[in-house]
């Protein structure tokens, strides 16, 4: 699903963003936010092609925490 929505800089003016909401294979509801509507659209239709195909889960994949990066930094 996505939703337009509209956000105040400091100085007033009106800037608009679009989100697009799904639910991962566990069933928890993620988001992801882009400041122009066809980039929203190409992520949407890319989580329904990963949806039908059962690979969801490997969009977040290769997310690393900022902890286990520093950790492994330093150890490093």
């Amino acid at each position: 699903m996505i939703q337009k929505r509209e956000r105040t800089r400091r100085d007033g003016t009106t800037y608009s963003v679009w989100r697009v909401r799904w639910r991962d294979e566990t069933g928890r509801e993620r988001s992801k936010t882009f400041d122009r509507a066809a980039d929203a659209r190409a992520f949407e239709g890319k989580v329904r092609t990963m949806k039908r195909s059962g690979v969801l889960a490997d969009l977040d994949a290769c997310t690393v925490t900022r902890g286990a990066s520093v950790e492994e930094w330093w150890l490093g």
